[in-house]
């Protein structure tokens, strides 16, 4: 009898194919040669931890890793790695832990605070908050055009509105 494995959720597919575009993995068909990460690139480590769903241990270098950018190290995006502890943080279980990582994200780096915003707007509206979920997605529908979060966005602004949020709050967005 063949056993299939489950197909990877789509995040865990964009993180497959990046891995595969950076050259982290062989291209389909190809001789399984074992190259060894780059030591000095702690996202090869972090990409090969949640590949293989080792979530607690990708959380727990996150953490020291923030730790060590915190600490003075420039070379670390401190605003990358608080995104990515609140990702961990939520396949963890630990959804108000990761909520306060993405409100950090919020004012501190303008490139990712959208996705932060997004990932409050479903923690809102998981807790029957639907008016500040859809303030939040409202957000980032005002905000430039882009078309990944743009299209998530109006998903979750509709389903807050059916769930009753305000929708006084689409007079600041265009239709895109």
């Amino acid at each position: 009898m063949i056993r299939h494995r489950p197909l990877p959720r789509p995040s865990s597919i964009f993180v497959i194919v990046a891995a595969w575009l950076c050259g982290w993995l062989p291209a389909p068909g190809a001789v399984h040669a074992q190259a060894a990460p780059d030591a000095r690139d702690p996202r090869v480590e972090l990409a090969i931890l949640q590949l293989t769903g080792q979530h607690r241990a990708a959380l727990a270098r996150t953490e020291a890793l923030l730790a060590s950018a915190r600490a003075g190290d420039a070379a670390l995006d401190v605003s990358a790695l608080t995104f990515l502890r609140g990702e961990l943080l939520l396949r963890s279980g630990r959804a108000d832990d990761a909520n306060q990582a993405f409100a950090a994200v919020l004012g501190a780096d303008d490139t990712l605070a959208p996705y932060a915003r997004l990932r409050l707007a479903d923690a809102q509206r998981d807790r029957g908050n639907p008016e500040v979920a859809a303030g939040l997605a409202a957000s980032v529908l005002a905000a430039p055009p882009n078309r990944v979060l743009g299209a998530r966005a109006a998903r979750l602004m509709r389903q807050t509105l059916d769930d009753g949020g305000d929708c006084r709050l689409l007079a600041g967005t265009s239709a895109r």
